[in-house]
């Protein structure tokens, strides 16, 4: 079946071979901008991680019951899937850079919030909203980050987007790692510095991106 596709075993579908595809990815990891890249992009698997580990436990589980985690996870899912199908168009109209400061900024007010927030029983409204707004957020992030590695690397896309699930898994799996030994609140703050760090990086790239366009259109003006 493979070969009726005209894709060999071991060939990634652009006639690049596992190894070399691999070679590529690492190579990537010298450069800059890809550096910057890491933290905003460990960061989406770290709240991935949290979401599913910590939030249920922590919140959902403590003030409205294990039996009620799935009416948080699905709140969670489909504002999720609204936001990643809504989030190219948003781009489109008030801008990438727009779109991922006004996510930051929510994100952070989410994080912050929870913080100081105790689990009340039956206080459903509050934990499906914080499930819906996690969910949102996480989309754009998603959506805008990926989308941003192609920009970054045009020439490597593939390899641009193996990094990018890389360091996103790289994440998820810290966030569970830590899960059992950290209090929430100390997982919070970790996330905290992690949004941060992860904006200024990816503020200083959009930054030198948007440099490099105006020098082009100066070059061509000219």
């Amino acid at each position: 079946m493979i070969h009726s596709y005209g894709v060999k075993r071991g060939d990634t579908g652009d006639g690049m071979s596992g190894l070399k595809l691999l070679t590529v990815t690492i190579n990537l990891l010298r450069k800059r901008r890809q550096i910057l890249m890491l933290p905003i992009t460990m960061f989406i698997g770290l709240e991935e991680a949290f979401l599913a580990v910590d939030f249920t436990r922590s919140f959902v589980a403590c003030g409205w019951g294990i039996s009620r985690i799935g009416f948080a996870m699905i709140c969670f899912g489909v504002a999720n899937a609204v936001a990643a199908g809504i989030a190219g168009a948003l781009v489109e109209r008030i801008g990438r850079v727009t779109l991922a400061g006004l996510c930051a900024v929510v994100n952070l007010c989410l994080l912050t919030y929870m913080y100081n927030w105790e689990a009340r029983e039956g206080d459903y409204m509050s934990y499906c909203t914080f499930a819906a707004v996690w969910g949102i957020c996480d989309g754009v992030w998603l959506v805008v980050v990926n989308a941003f590695y192609g920009i970054l690397f045009p020439n490597h896309l593939i390899a641009a987007y193996s990094n990018f699930r890389l360091w996103e898994s790289t994440g998820s799996v810290i966030g569970y790692v830590i899960s059992s030994q950290l209090c929430t609140s100390t997982k919070l703050v970790i996330l905290i510095i992690f949004i941060l760090v992860g904006c200024v990086g990816y503020g200083l790239i959009e930054y030198r991106v948007w440099q490099k366009q105006k020098n082009l259109e100066v070059m061509l003006s000219d």
